[in-house]
């Protein structure tokens, strides 16, 4: 008598074994010599600038400010640490998988009174989901902003709008230096069975690979707090930001909280 297999228990069947393929994959260990053979983590930050223009959004805006109102002389940009297409030099909704994912902006003014810095979070129905203002303070420089739990985190495949501003004059905002973009999470199902459990350089490669661009940048910036000297994770961090125009930029980063 022929066993049957239904489409149910053939779908649970394949399901395993995709898991066990991923798994396995996150649990090969990568030397760092392996990893970085042939500049191919470099190759592949240019793979987020060259993706297709149905990807980008028109309303996003990376760079900004110049020297408007009463912000500090610059003859550098205010700049999201986010790629932008070399084609129309518009942003993507970038991809993440963390609830409270962290934020990098390179902030080229001077500290001074009276500026301070915006950052707020708005969700696809335009309520606002956070909003907060800190002084201006380390730069020029590249600070970080992590969403903090004690506010409402990221919904799975939800698309959240950002930005990010120097409140250069309280009483005319209009003369802000402002960047924003896009942002979504993506589902606990996109993730292989053990990433979590994994070193940082295979979460590093899993997520560049996959073009999730926050955690590849939050990763690689771990690499580099744990293996200060690693020259092949500076120069990652070289290629990144050259595609991202910030090749003058300061390696410290600082906390915006």
């Amino acid at each position: 008598m022929k066993a049957i297999v239904t489409r149910q228990q053939l779908l649970i069947l394949t399901f395993i074994v995709l898991n066990f393929i991923s798994s396995a994959f996150v649990t090969m260990p990568f030397s760092s010599s392996e990893a970085f053979a042939q500049n191919r983590v470099q190759k592949l930050w240019r793979r987020f600038v060259n993706r297709p223009s149905r990807t980008q959004r028109p309303e996003t805006v990376g760079r900004g400010g110049g020297n408007r109102d009463r912000c500090p002389f610059t003859d550098q940009e205010l700049t999201a640490l986010v790629p932008v297409s070399e084609e129309l030099g518009l942003s993507y909704v970038e991809k993440t998988t963390k609830a409270y994912p962290t934020w990098y902006f390179f902030v080229p003014y001077q500290p001074r009174l009276g500026i301070e810095t915006e950052f707020v979070l708005i969700d696809e129905t335009e309520k606002i989901i956070y909003q907060e203002t800190f002084p201006l303070r380390d730069t020029p420089g590249i600070l970080k902003f992590s969403l903090p739990v004690e506010t409402t985190g990221l919904e799975v495949n939800q698309d959240y709008r950002w930005v990010f501003s120097v409140i250069c004059n309280p009483r005319n905002r209009s003369g802000d230096a402002t960047v924003n973009g896009w942002i979504e999470r993506l589902p606990a199902e996109t993730l292989p069975i053990g990433l979590q459990d994994t070193d940082e350089i295979n979460k590093f490669i899993f997520y560049i690979e996959r073009l999730i661009w926050f955690d590849a940048v939050e990763s690689l910036v771990q690499l580099r707090s744990y293996n200060f000297q690693n020259v092949e994770y500076e120069e990652s961090w070289e290629s990144l930001m050259e595609i991202l125009g910030l090749e003058s930029a300061t390696d410290q980063i600082n906390s915006l909280r």
